[in-house]
């Protein structure tokens, strides 16, 4: 007596791989007398997969694995008197299995047209796994160009983030925000958020000092620095650092420690005194004091007031002090020349004719 399995997850695959499963009485194939002849129900898919086919042999008759290994799965059969027997081999269930679990994960199924035999199932295998290999290499690398395409503004938005983060903890009124956040976007606008001191720290002095030379080549060639060795224009250039000052903002007040003398290297400034306007600066003007040997406070007497969007070079006034003392041959000359080349002299007690 031969009966069909019903329909089922493994009945489904067996009848795929045109090798179905049959249900044969087991006192057929034991020679003991049984009176349970009746069909058996329909069984979950579960009970079989392709691990509890490993007991099979290549009939697919119970083998003594699944007689002496598996007592749970044979309980369930015992009030039938059922084997099972005929359906596929248990290396073709195995590769059937591991093709259709690769294939739903790197695609969407088997398709209209699937591997049938053991070998076009292996080369789909291979070819699957070579697939999603190249995938996650192309793909991982375009991910990574985009990111390097963009890792500028990311950075941008980082810090903006981290900037309106600080306003709020700390409360700032809203014209400092605004001042704050404009300072901030202008200043990005022009050197694209690179800090030069940061980016040139690990070079070393020789090659820093030749870059810094180029960077303030505008500043170094002033009539002031003419008469200076190269020696002395190397120590000057590393000392020079940049700034900048948005509309409306003070460089200076009327009354404040003078700490550097200052370059426009670009826009218009305005100096004040009592609300009146003393002088305007513009691209390629000098400001700051005469008085540079002594060590002293020098008091500002008047207010520095951008116009315009303004980018400024300056060199402070203790490092100034330091290099002179390198270079005593040149510190007489630089005193008497700045006299002569400041546009406006901010030292306390000086009165200048602009």
């Amino acid at each position: 007596m031969v009966l069909v399995l019903p329909p089922g997850w493994l009945h489904e695959l067996a009848k795929r791989l045109g090798t179905p499963y049959f249900m044969t009485p087991l006192t057929s194939l034991l020679g003991v007398s049984d009176s349970h002849h009746s069909a058996v129900t329909a069984t979950n898919s579960s009970h079989w997969n392709a691990p509890g086919l490993e007991a099979l042999n290549g009939t697919g008759v119970v083998g003594p694995a699944l007689w002496n290994g598996t007592r749970t799965r044979l309980k369930m059969l015992n009030g039938s008197g059922m084997t099972l027997s005929g359906g596929p081999s248990v290396r073709s269930s195995y590769v059937t299995s591991l093709y259709f679990a690769l294939s739903s994960l790197t695609s969407v199924g088997f398709g209209n047209v699937s591997a049938n035999t053991d070998s076009e199932k292996i080369f789909s295998i291979c070819t699957m796994l070579i697939g999603a290999l190249m995938h996650a290499v192309v793909f991982g690398n375009v991910t990574a160009i985009i990111q390097r395409m963009y890792s500028r503004r990311s950075l941008y938005h980082t810090r903006t983030k981290d900037l309106k983060d600080f306003i709020r903890v700390h409360r700032l009124p809203k014209a400092l925000e605004q001042r704050m956040m404009e300072c901030f976007q202008t200043t990005w606008s022009v050197n694209n958020g690179i800090d030069v001191s940061e980016l040139l720290k690990d070079f070393p002095d020789e090659l820093r000092a030749d870059i810094a030379m180029h960077l303030n080549k505008e500043l170094l060639q002033l009539p002031l620095f003419e008469s200076a060795s190269r020696g002395c224009l190397r120590s000057l250039s590393l000392i020079i650092k940049t700034s900048f000052c948005a509309p409306g903002e003070f460089l200076i007040r009327q009354g404040d420690a003078l700490q550097a003398i200052y370059f426009v290297c670009s826009g218009s400034m305005e100096v004040l005194k009592d609300n009146t306007v003393l002088a305007i600066l513009g691209r390629g003007d000098l400001i700051g004091s005469d008085c540079l040997t002594q060590e002293e406070v020098i008091k500002t007497n008047a207010c520095v007031k951008a116009l315009t969007y303004c980018d400024l070079q300056y060199i402070s006034l203790k490092g100034l002090r330091e290099v002179l003392c390198l270079y005593s041959d040149y510190a007489q000359k630089f005193i008497t020349e700045i006299q002569h080349d400041l546009t406006y002299n901010l030292r306390e007690g000086h009165s200048t004719e602009v």
